[in-house]
């Protein structure tokens, strides 16, 4: 009964999560134009749909095939240099299909929600998976207006149902050096996806027993 009681506390959580994001969305604003215009240039089509919404504090992302990104007021006043930095981090989750990964990280939680090191592994792959998304987004983007967008957004929390470009202050510090570095993305997202499966094949029989 106890472990039911947590599975249901974490399973819930997330369900109210996208059951919300399904509401935003759906109530959700057309997006001003110069956001449209950005997302046109760096996205082939079909396009995720964006929209503005007024329930959310920082941008973020969700769902499977093309997507959706949703805006929230404050970024939609913001130029489409701006607008850029943000539309590549979220469309570079679109593109690695991170949400499913999230989908499939929360079920894992639920079900193990007792055992620390499934939340550890939980951390470590979804902070692992933001910089994979940043040294994809800085193939189309300035790196340091990419690195300034990421510091204002750095004090709004994301959604727990949600990808967002917005921070946790405790990896800024990480991200802002990997982003200003000159190493080439592509060897950037090789280590990223080396540590992320050396977390799977260390942590995950532990988690299991």
């Amino acid at each position: 009964m106890a472990w039911l009681f947590g599975a249901v506390i974490v399973a819930g959580r997330f369900g109210l999560g996208v059951a919300a994001l399904m509401v935003w969305t759906g109530e959700g604003r057309a997006a001003p134009a110069v956001w449209r215009r950005a997302l046109e240039r760096l996205a082939p089509k079909p396009r995720p749909r964006l929209v503005e919404s007024d329930r959310i504090q920082s941008p973020l992302s969700w769902g499977l095939c093309s997507g959706a990104i949703l805006i929230d007021p404050d970024s939609r006043a913001r130029d489409e240099v701006a607008a850029s930095a943000i539309l590549a981090h979220e469309l570079a989750h679109l593109k690695r299909r991170d949400w499913l990964f999230l989908l499939l990280s929360r079920m894992a939680l639920a079900l193990f929600w007792f055992n620390p090191l499934v939340w550890m592994l939980h951390r470590g792959l979804a902070e692992l998976t933001e910089e994979a998304a940043d040294a994809i987004a800085l193939e189309s983007v300035d790196r340091q207006a990419y690195a300034r967008t990421l510091v204002r957004l750095a004090s709004h929390p994301s959604p727990v149902a949600a990808t967002a470009m917005a921070a946790d202050v405790r990896t800024l510090k990480t991200r802002i050096a990997a982003i200003m570095t000159d190493r080439p993305a592509p060897r950037r997202r090789l280590a990223v996806a080396l540590t992320a499966l050396g977390l799977v094949a260390v942590a995950t029989p532990l988690a299991a027993v």
